[in-house]
């Protein structure tokens, strides 16, 4: 499941002021199951066959896994992005005009999840994890074998701009970022441009 919305706000006694915030959120959920049982086929080795028919003598040759096996698994994501700008846009006479400009944003992504493994069901008629042996069985949330994590980015950023008769420019832009992917004490930057 996915959605987005966004608002944009503006102020009528302020003039070029603008509020603009948007979210969008995404919910993923997957299960997944793998049921094998052994299955036969009937193989004619092309010289044997029933002394008293004459009919070729078939064989029950067994295929897929020796026991039933299952694998069960299920994964839940969920991802959120928020974002808000607050922006100043003013020209002043004919020939002066300002930007200024400030956003955050925040991105969060969490995933859990498990699977399990089973063997040795005593009949192939209960394809549930319960009724399989309990040799070598497995049940796990481990993060090599199902995907879980926790992520976290956050950005403020701005940005200031002058211009005089669209000719002459000056403009200072600037991030301070801060991510998961590094250790807490150097988790955040600032990169101004």
């Amino acid at each position: 499941m996915q959605s987005n919305a966004s608002i944009n706000i503006t102020n009528p006694w302020i003039p070029g002021l603008k509020l603009t915030g948007s979210v969008a959120l995404d919910k993923y959920i997957q299960q997944g199951k793998r049921w094998q049982t052994p299955w036969f086929v009937y193989s004619w080795d092309y010289t044997s066959y029933d002394p008293t028919t004459k009919e070729p003598l078939l064989q029950r040759v067994q295929k897929g896994p020796a026991q039933a096996t299952l694998n069960q698994y299920t994964n839940d994501q969920f991802n959120s992005l928020l974002s808000g700008i607050l922006s100043y846009d003013h020209t002043f006479g004919a020939n002066h005009a300002i930007t200024l400009l400030a956003g955050i944003t925040k991105e969060q992504s969490n995933s859990n999840g498990f699977r399990g493994f089973r063997q040795y069901f005593n009949s192939t008629a209960i394809d549930q994890l319960f009724a399989g042996g309990s040799s070598q069985q497995v049940a796990t949330n481990d993060p090599s074998q199902t995907p879980i994590w926790q992520r976290a980015r956050m950005s403020y950023f701005g940005r200031a701009a002058y211009n005089y008769k669209e000719k002459y420019l000056a403009e200072f832009l600037w991030r301070y970022d801060g991510s998961y992917m590094f250790p807490a004490s150097s988790r955040w930057g600032f990169f101004p441009v």
